[in-house]
């Protein structure tokens, strides 16, 4: 085996285990066995409306000021979390949602030192099956070295999670859905496009699933009621009929969950795209930046293919759409907006409060 061989099956073992750690890492025990210890109930179930009005959900309002500071970041999760399940039982939105993040986070980092740790046990394994000459075994030992760093780098990170149980779908899911009924704006943008499912561990969590069917819809748009810019563009992109989608949604591959939860509705669509053109954030953005070309790009092509009647319906309920904002003035990176009504995954320092604008949307 050459040296080049082998520094490019490290590289590409190397690039398996960033890639798939993040999107469908491998987490919980599997379906059956005891039940899962912490796992929050399945209340509230059936129609979304009425699961999160009786949970007073996410239209409550979200006061920051009544609660307490969140444990440092750094503090090991075996130390506080049960400060955090007493808080997230009694209400806490912010602690339900670091919560939520923090079980969330710890699956990941065990699936990502796990996947290193084996694929440096086959990686040993091939050489002492095919010995090296010379050149290839200082190149590799330089390889493994700097491997060996990250491998460490990844055992320091989980060593947050130390002491702590597995957690599978099913329960992190309800930890995400407890967070988003509390109110916390971040948790219900996470859980209301889909992202408190995965597909590695996603028959684990069916019953969720069913539940999250049911009220996805309305829990996005009472998130974009709001004014979350984030659900408003994911809403609009969840409507878009198939026959309209552009480019950006056939780059992305996949529909997302909130997708598959809604009618297709064309006129809906651009209802949500005129109200994001008139987003305060939205019109802060260069013309250039990516969420607002695809934004324009979908709304100019639905507006060349509806008639007059339904265009003017569609502004009349972008109307309606700004008399509710209070919109909040966060970073459209920091919400992790992606072309096609996709969002990245909410991470633990996302968790706290989250100012709002009293007096409406702007203009």
């Amino acid at each position: 085996m050459n040296a080049r061989r082998l520094a490019g099956i490290l590289l590409t073992v190397l690039a398996g285990v960033v890639v798939l750690g993040v999107p469908l890492w491998r987490a919980g025990n599997g379906a059956g066995g005891a039940p899962e210890q912490g796992a929050p109930p399945l209340a509230d179930q059936g129609d979304g409306e009425k699961a999160a009005s009786r949970r007073g959900a996410a239209s409550a309002p979200f006061r920051p000021e009544s609660l307490a500071p969140l444990p440092a970041l750094d503090t090991p999760l075996r130390q506080v979390v049960g400060e955090l399940e007493r808080r997230a039982a009694a209400g806490d939105s912010s602690a339900a949602c670091r919560l939520a993040a923090e079980f969330e986070r710890c699956e990941q980092l065990r699936f990502k030192l796990g996947a290193m740790q084996a694929a440096r046990g086959e990686m040993r394994a091939m050489v002492e099956r095919e010995p090296l000459g010379a050149q290839a075994r200082d190149a590799f030992a330089g390889r493994m070295e700097e491997y060996d760093r990250m491998l460490a780098g990844a055992a320091d990170e989980f060593a947050h999670c130390d002491g702590m149980a597995r957690t599978g779908g099913a329960q992190r899911a309800r930890h995400w859905r407890n967070a988003a009924l509390a109110g916390h704006p971040v948790a219900l943008r996470h859980y209301a496009i889909g992202n408190a499912f995965r597909f590695n561990d996603l028959l684990d969590a069916v019953p969720e699933l069913a539940i999250y069917r049911q009220e996805a819809e309305a829990m996005a748009r009472r998130a974009a009621t709001g004014g979350d810019l984030a659900m408003l563009h994911a809403l609009a992109m969840a409507y878009l009929p198939v026959e309209d989608s552009g480019p950006d949604l056939t780059r992305m591959g996949h529909r997302t969950f909130l997708a598959q939860t809604v009618a297709p509705d064309a006129e809906q669509a651009l209802a949500l795209l005129f109200a994001l053109e008139r987003h305060p954030v939205m019109r802060g953005l260069p013309v250039d930046h990516p969420v607002r070309e695809a934004s324009d790009r979908e709304r100019e092509r639905l507006v060349g293919r509806l008639g007059p009647a339904a265009i003017g319906a569609a502004s009349a309920a972008a109307d309606a759409w700004t008399r509710t904002w209070s919109p909040t003035r966060e970073d459209p990176a920091a919400m992790g907006i992606l072309v096609g009504g996709a969002l990245r995954d909410v991470r633990r320092e996302q968790c706290g409060p989250v100012l709002m604008d009293q007096g409406g949307a702007d203009g």
